[in-house]
């Protein structure tokens, strides 16, 4: 989950160039994941979005007591290789020169 938020700081970073705005962008979306995961079992109305969070993927869904599934691995590693793609796709059309 910390190497997906990293990847989404780095790709954001690669596509504007701004280190505040990357490190905005990774930190922001960080806590609202963290937030909707955390909420989500207290309010119906968030309980659908949970799936789109990583923390829901990495703690909140019961993998302590109940270990962690394929499924768990399989969404942190998809989201972590699009991001990873995603980076360096902007990395290469970034004019460094």
């Amino acid at each position: 989950m910390g190497l997906d938020f990293g990847l989404v700081t780095m790709a954001v970073g690669a596509v504007t160039g701004r280190r505040g705005t990357a490190l905005g962008v990774g930190t922001g979306l960080a806590a609202a994941s963290y937030l909707v995961s955390s909420l989500a079992s207290t309010i119906s109305a968030i309980r659908p979005g949970r799936y789109f969070s990583l923390f829901y993927w990495s703690v909140g869904n019961d993998q302590i007591s109940r270990r962690a599934s394929m499924a768990d691995f399989t969404v942190l590693i998809v989201a972590g290789l699009a991001l990873l793609v995603g980076a360096v796709v902007a990395f290469r059309r970034a004019d460094l020169n």
